[in-house]
């Protein structure tokens, strides 16, 4: 998937804090409204690792998926990646969450 387009070190430090604060500030939408969570997972399958790729899959709703998947989220990075693939595949929902 995309990479963010930022080019200094500034405005990519403002990227990843927009992006933890974006997925920290909306979790209770995110978490109900997704819907392309499958698609989420299998872009961040390999930053996730397998064994929780698994776990979150077996998750019977796509809430409880949203729920362990906000587990995992637990660094900068990922957070900034999981931002990445929503905007990808949740565009409605990442506009609607900004106010555009």
């Amino acid at each position: 998937y995309a990479r963010s387009p930022c080019k200094t070190p500034l405005l990519k430090k403002k990227h990843i804090e927009a992006s933890v604060a974006f997925v920290d500030q909306n979790r209770t939408a995110i978490v109900q409204r997704v819907s392309a969570i499958d698609s989420i997972l299998d872009d961040l399958h390999e930053h996730i690792g397998g064994e929780n790729y698994d776990n979150i899959r077996a998750a019977s709703t796509s809430q409880e998926r949203m729920r362990k998947l906000y587990k995992v989220l637990n660094t900068d990075r990922l957070k900034e990646l999981f931002v990445d693939t929503l905007k990808k595949n949740e565009s409605y929902l990442v506009i609607e969450l900004l106010g555009l």
